[in-house]
């Protein structure tokens, strides 16, 4: 259990670098494959719109059981492979529940609550 804890920990406090305010959402700047790459949280989920011209398409991704607080911390290099090849990437992160429903619901609202603020994209 504490491994745990310190593991989250390490991972929040990676994915809190670099804070930046952009409208509705925040933005974090990243450093993996781009200093341009820049996260925002957006309705408790973790956004990377790509660098030029309207997305491509959406990626709704999740992490695994291990990393699902911090799936962007954890896949940062294939999510932000797919922004710079113009996919808008929502990663969300979800706390783990043996009541699988809880876990979905949280998903589903989280999700839902970004698509709003992220309008037309």
């Amino acid at each position: 259990m504490a491994a745990a804890a310190v593991l989250l920990a390490v991972l929040q406090g990676a994915a809190l670098q670099g804070v930046a305010r952009r409208g509705p959402c925040v933005r974090r700047a990243s450093a993996c494959v781009s200093m341009s790459l820049e996260w925002e949280e957006c309705g408790g989920c973790q956004v990377l719109r790509p660098q030029q011209g309207r997305p491509r398409a959406m990626v709704h991704f999740l992490g695994g059981v291990a990393v699902s607080p911090a799936p962007q911390v954890a896949y940062r290099y294939l999510l932000e492979q797919l922004s710079e090849r113009g996919y808008l990437v929502v990663a969300t992160p979800y706390t783990v529940d043996f009541d699988y429903g809880k876990p979905v619901a949280e998903i589903v609202s989280k999700f839902e609550a970004a698509r709003a603020l992220l309008g037309e994209e």
